[in-house]
């Protein structure tokens, strides 16, 4: 009986640490795996950011010289009505400051 109890409490020590290295090795794919999600996650975030900025790059046309001196009585009337703001990347205060021979 004595060596049986014995063997017993041996089987349960081993049956631990067994339970225990597994429990260490679950807890380090976890950790692994939120690091992994959250380094995807920053990197969807920056391509994301990439695509919003190549999108707003797309929607500014730029007006040349001429299209601004042609423009400049409606970009004026708009500059009054809004009473501030920007056009085509360049705020409309600057457009209209500029010369009349510009």
């Amino acid at each position: 009986e004595r060596k049986g109890g014995r063997d017993d409490k041996e089987l349960q020590g081993i049956q631990a640490q067994i339970l225990q290295r597994d429990t260490e090795e679950y807890t380090e794919t976890e950790k692994q795996k939120a690091v992994n999600r959250r380094k995807a996650l920053v990197e969807n975030a920056t391509h994301i950011k990439k695509q919003m900025a190549y999108k707003l790059a797309q929607t500014a046309p730029a007006m040349t010289e001429t299209e601004i001196k042609i423009n400049k009585p409606l970009l004026q009337l708009v500059h009054r009505t809004l009473g501030t703001g920007t056009a085509v990347g360049r705020p409309t205060s600057a457009i209209l400051e500029e010369p009349e021979g510009m």
